[in-house]
């Protein structure tokens, strides 16, 4: 395609949107591009919910609902005798409460492994035409293999990358499988969903892991005020794990949110550092330092994008830490360890290995999982993960209770087939959708910087496409990029005026062939939709734009966008030519 055939091209296709956008613009400052404009983004109000609903809704439409509209999605695993899953149930085979009180069943699908190959679920983009909307459309799930770092000793994980080496030899082709790795503060991208094993192996390949600074470097020797200082030191370590955990939970969940129906999470680990409840409250000794709050935020993010949790637990079934040729064979005070001392010992690290075990059951079954730990086929643990979460049934009801308090709600799922066991997410939280954003716009705005780290994995909450185009005198030599957003992603709030109201962010972050990070430029729009207005970007999707000045040469971007009422992000990476 010539220069001048994609200059029309890209012309034709953001035509609608432009011609929107000067029914009623304004230009902001140059260094953060900003407008308004004078109709709306939307969500799905309820009358629309409800008349999708009549007319049959589809998982790939679940995640909209269930955010706009508060359609509750439950997806239910059924197994027989065997551990062998159940395919012949019907919606009027189950019941559904939430605290207690029956609901009505209003969605309803069974998902299962295709016999083909996953395949491409939207058309070839032009060139320098990019979405961050999901790749495949799968009968069943995405699989993401985490290799948790951070909490897991080096030869641990050095153990588990082999094992993941072996399963990814013979891992069947028909489900896309992501590969994720968490080490120090960050989750970082290794491989994109996909299922070329060769694709998988190359980039697991490349993991080398690194020692964990946050992990306990015992006591043993130690005695008196070094002992305090060194225990001190300890809680300052796992303060920093549980930051760093939290974190990772509520990021995965965010990048996951695009992809339609169930989401396993493989998390590689040896523990979580933290004890949690059934209402995915902390527990524990320690100082929580209000991260109550926190994990509740991150569950809530799991659970609204429909991410069940498998951890594996890499350390397989060994002997007690007591009868290691690394240990010192001494106590904190430097005793030898013997009689009372070794039985203490053994006891203590017993209770540790078991409350560690029992957040990962909790983490599971909270989120309608399976925990993997004491068995050293890290392998064949993948591959029952995969295979236990790929066979399952969706359910959606909308709650009678509609009061959005921000509560744990407990949902029971029952089946009149006797002998069957159901696996499912055990409840939600009933917020609303606009309380989950960070209320400081500073906070916001970094958060927004931090997501264009080309390292980061992709994010789907918000689902765009963006068209860069030529720069040129017209454009003072910069490089324009309108961004599409999808209509269904945006937070809007009707006020006093009678306009429909939200506000978005875009941007762009430019790196080097080498992922050098250069220049980064952001835009944002305020919209004030009417009716009309924003029926028509309805149909056409929300225009932003940003711009970047770059020389000629090739670059890698990160493109982003952010809905500011809701703080959900969606960004993608780009590949282009500056000439």
């Amino acid at each position: 395609m010539s220069r001048y055939q994609l200059r029309l091209y890209v012309a034709t296709s953001l035509f609608l949107l432009i011609l929107c956008a000067q029914l009623e613009s304004q230009s902001g400052s140059p260094s953060t591009q900003s407008s308004q404009i004078s109709s709306q983004p939307q969500t799905l109000s309820k009358t629309q919910g409800t008349d999708q609903e009549k007319q049959g809704t589809t998982p790939d439409t679940l995640p909209v609902l269930r955010t706009t509209t508060r359609l509750v999605v439950v997806d239910v695993v059924a197994l027989d005798n065997q551990n062998k899953p159940v395919t012949d149930l019907e919606a009027r085979d189950f019941t559904m409460l939430e605290e207690g009180k029956p609901q009505q069943v209003r969605v309803f699908s069974f998902q299962h492994p295709a016999t083909d190959v996953a395949s491409e679920s939207h058309p070839k983009l032009p060139p320098n035409v990019f979405t961050n909307s999901p790749s495949y459309r799968v009968n069943s799930s995405f699989n993401v293999i985490l290799l948790d770092a951070l909490n897991t000793q080096f030869a641990d994980m050095a153990y588990a990358h082999q094992q993941l080496l072996q399963f990814l030899k013979n891992m069947p082709s028909e489900q896309p499988v992501a590969i994720y790795a968490l080490e120090g503060n960050k989750v970082r991208l290794l491989q994109d969903f996909t299922t070329d094993t060769g694709a998988l192996r190359a980039a697991a390949e490349k993991f080398k892991g690194q020692n964990s600074l946050l992990l306990s470097s015992g006591s043993d020797g130690a005695s008196g005020r070094l002992a305090e200082a060194i225990q001190r030191v300890e809680q300052d370590r796992l303060r920093f794990r549980v930051d760093y955990t939290v974190a990772a939970l509520g990021y995965i969940a965010q990048t996951l949110s695009g992809y339609p129906g169930r989401k396993n999470l493989i998390w590689i680990s040896a523990a979580f550092p933290f004890d949690v409840n059934p209402d995915f409250q902390v527990a524990g000794s320690f100082d929580r330092q209000s991260h109550d709050a926190e994990i509740a935020k991150a569950a809530d993010a799991l659970i609204n994008s429909q991410v069940a949790i498998y951890p594996v637990d890499p350390r397989g079934l060994t002997a007690p830490e007591a009868f290691s040729a690394s240990n010192s064979g001494r106590d904190s005070s430097g005793r030898a360890l013997g009689g009372a001392g070794l039985q203490a010992a053994l006891s203590q690290e017993s209770g540790t290995r078991f409350a560690e075990h029992g957040t990962m059951n909790e983490m599971a079954e909270r989120t309608g999982g399976r925990s993997f730990y004491n068995r050293n086929d890290i392998a064949a643990s993948i591959r029952q993960s995969i295979d236990d979460g790929s066979t399952y049934y969706t359910l959606g009801y909308y709650p009678e209770n509609k009061k959005w308090d921000g509560k744990f709600r407990k949902i029971q799922v029952k089946v009149n087939r006797p002998g069957t066991k159901l696996r499912y997410r055990l409840g939600y939280f009933a917020s609303d959708p606009q309380l989950r954003r960070e209320n400081d716009p500073k906070k916001q705005d970094l958060t927004f910087a931090q997501s264009l780290n080309l390292e980061l994995p992709v994010s789907t909450s918000v689902l765009f496409q963006a068209g860069v185009l030529p720069r040129s005198s017209q454009t003072q030599h910069k490089i324009p990029i309108n961004f599409r957003i999808d209509p269904r992603a945006v937070y809007f709030e009707q006020q006093a005026d009678g306009l429909q109201h939200g506000k978005v962010q875009c941007g762009v972050r430019a790196y080097s062939q080498k992922g050098k990070p250069l220049l980064l430029q952001f835009g944002s729009v305020e919209y004030k939709l009417k009716p009309q207005t924003f029926q028509q970007m309805q149909q056409t999707g929300f225009p932003c734009q940003c711009s970047i000045a770059l020389p000629e040469g090739s670059y890698l971007l990160r493109l982003g966008v952010i809905d500011n009422r809701s703080g959900l992000i969606g960004t993608t990476n780009a590949k282009v030519t500056v000439q």
